[in-house]
């Protein structure tokens, strides 16, 4: 089974890249991130053409979004607010596999502005207050995947230039000590490290600066958790670069986890 999760930056903008992703990788679960749209208008009928006619979303017009696309039947359907504002962060739902229900959860953290400081800057404190309800959120050890966008680079190799960008929102320490402390409260293990423990990792490349994909100046901001007791069905993982060099793209790379499970 293959999860792919991915920051569309907006997905009636990015509509063709999403079928050329599907096309390339064919995952049996997308998880998205920033859709830009109300979940009332996800186009579902165009999932379906390109194979996942299973579809949820939280979204809202003007708001971030986030959804889920499955080549298989999803259920338990959860939106419930993460971190105090309703802004379309977390969808969670569940499918059936060869070794049980599967949670898959598409989460986007709130990037948290420019100052890293709770004092003077409130979107950093809602950051914060968002990672901290994740130690308890996602509770339990069941079958689980959780991720997306999730806005920090947690270790020194997850940014080009560690000395630089420990002072930036994103990979302050405050920042990457709270998602060390979500992973072990929630009994994760960061697939991508799992797979992959050493070297650059890079998932977002920003659009500030036009050289820095060639230059590969990027950041590791995209995850995909896996509960630690599931640790042994991990089968590989990678980061799609190539969709960061196509016309007008997401400033972020879809990132894939392959599991040794089968649709039930």
């Amino acid at each position: 089974m293959r999860l792919v999760t991915w920051n569309v930056n907006g997905l009636r903008a990015r509509a063709a890249h999403v079928d050329q992703v599907i096309e390339a990788l064919q995952p049996d679960v997308l998880m998205l991130q920033e859709i830009k749209m109300d979940a009332a208008i996800f186009p579902v009928e165009a999932f379906a053409a390109a194979g996942l006619p299973h579809t949820c979303a939280h979204g809202f017009k003007g708001k971030h979004g986030v959804a889920i696309a499955s080549r298989h039947p999803l259920k338990d359907i959860d939106r419930t607010v993460i971190g105090g504002i309703d802004d379309g962060r977390h969808v969670s739902a569940t499918l059936a596999t060869s070794g049980g229900d599967l949670r898959v959860s598409s989460l986007y953290v709130p990037s948290g502005g420019d100052k890293p400081d709770v004092t003077i800057n409130d979107k950093f404190a809602h950051k914060l207050a968002f990672m901290e309800e994740m130690k308890t959120f996602f509770a339990g050890d069941g079958l689980h995947v959780a991720g997306g966008d999730l806005n920090i680079a947690p270790q020194e190799h997850d940014v080009h230039n560690h000395k630089k960008c420990r002072r930036l929102v994103g990979h302050s320490d405050g920042e990457r000590q709270i998602m060390a402390e979500a992973i072990e409260a929630g009994g994760w293990i960061d697939t991508g490290r799992a797979v992959q423990p050493e070297g650059p990792l890079f998932t977002w490349w920003g659009y500030r600066y036009p050289p820095a994909f060639e230059r590969n100046m990027g950041w590791r901001l995209d995850h995909l958790w896996l509960k630690r007791a599931q640790a042994d069905l991990i089968r590989g993982g990678s980061v799609f670069r190539e969709s960061r060099a196509w016309e007008k793209p997401s400033d972020h790379a879809p990132v894939v986890l392959d599991l040794g499970l089968d649709a039930a």
